[in-house]
């Protein structure tokens, strides 16, 4: 593969050099535009490859009718047909994911060896190939003898530019309904017992609990046990109307904290069931509780399932059991959702505390850097 880097004065003038250096068969692998440091003019960086890896045979829809024509009549024989056309549409997918890797692969050497290390040091703390070569594409600031502050800045641009921190619980005057949902064993009732007692300590006495966890034997046993111990009003709601006579005695509550039934992201009558809940009780907040210690492709699917009961944050738990945190840096980018609070450990209400860049940098630090 041929790479070339050019500068021009417009986009326009880039892509016909592109056209007149490299061919029609170049592709443009990426554009940005700068000022001359010297003379503060507006010029645009373009980076063009050509492929000089041979280039599979052409093959149209035509062409593939023409070699298995089918008969008009023979069942069988219109099968084999479907069969042929099937393969043929396969093979070109192939082929085509070929290119697509071997254009990657070849793009990434050109990149400096510092930044080709860094690649694998996120691969390594279970970001994606694809996100991983745009993290890097995003530090070729970055400098080639880089120590450890220089990594923390271009890390800490990227949190700032796609992470957002914040939605946690604030006095009002209005009546705050705030729900907490999650998987099965996500933490999800643990966090809710310390965002209560927090609430009591710093916000409030005037709070009150309510279980919708019917489905659990004994679900709400330990819920109603914590609220005993903090000296919390706890109630049990089995359904949406009776949920609705309990929050109308609670009127004068200033925040009602709802804990709901915890099951698999793919029950999806559970998650019409905790909308309904939502509806019903005019939740204001709505929090998603989440182990750090989950693969990336469990984390993605579980914020896939659950983004449509439009979470206001995120409580991110068990953070003390995780040793990687790429894949919660991919998930809350690709589904761009606030982080609120971080918990490390089973201890009411002190293993619970608000989400901020600076410790998630510290967690991926964790991953990126080796002291030397």
């Amino acid at each position: 593969m041929k790479i070339k880097k050019i500068i021009s004065t417009s986009l326009k003038e880039g892509k016909d050099k592109v056209l007149q250096e490299l061919g029609e068969n170049a592709i443009i692998l990426s554009s940005r535009s700068f000022k001359d440091p010297s003379t503060s003019q507006d010029l645009v960086e373009i980076v063009a490859a050509l492929d000089e890896l041979p280039t599979p045979k052409k093959q149209d829809i035509h062409s593939i009718l023409e070699k298995a024509k089918p008969p008009e009549t023979h069942k069988d024989d219109f099968n084999q047909f479907a069969s042929t056309i099937y393969s043929e549409i396969h093979d070109l997918k192939d082929q085509i994911g070929e290119i697509y890797e071997q254009l990657k692969f070849s793009f990434l050497q050109n990149y400096p060896k510092h930044l080709r290390d860094l690649y694998k040091k996120l691969l390594d703390s279970e970001i994606s190939p694809d996100f991983a070569l745009k993290i890097i594409t995003n530090m070729e600031s970055l400098p080639q003898n880089y120590k450890k502050e220089d990594l923390r800045k271009e890390i800490d641009k990227i949190i700032k530019k796609n992470i957002q921190f914040d939605e946690q619980i604030q006095k009002s005057e209005k009546q705050q309904v705030i729900m907490v949902i999650g998987p099965t064993g996500s933490g999800k009732t643990l966090s809710l017992v310390k965002l209560a007692v927090l609430a009591k300590i710093a916000i409030t006495n005037n709070i009150a609990i309510i279980s919708t966890d019917s489905y659990k034997i004994s679900g709400a046993d330990q819920l109603q046990t914590y609220s005993s111990i903090a000296g919390i009003p706890f109630f049990v709601a089995y359904d949406t109307n009776e949920l609705k006579k309990i929050q109308s005695k609670l009127f004068d509550s200033e925040i009602i904290f709802i804990d709901t039934i915890g099951k698999r992201q793919t029950d999806l009558d559970n998650l019409e069931y905790i909308s309904e809940i939502q509806d019903s009780a005019n939740v204001s907040k709505t929090y998603l509780a989440l182990p750090a210690n989950l693969t990336r492709k469990n984390f993605l699917d579980y914020l896939d399932k659950f983004r449509n009961l439009a979470p206001n944050g995120i409580i991110l738990t068990k953070i003390d059991e995780c040793v990687s945190f790429g894949n919660i840096l991919e998930g809350i980018i690709n589904y761009p959702l606030t982080l609120s609070y971080f918990t490390n450990g089973q201890q009411v209400p002190s293993d619970i505390k608000p989400a901020s860049g600076e410790e998630f940098i510290d967690f991926l630090m964790n991953n990126l850097w080796e002291e030397k």
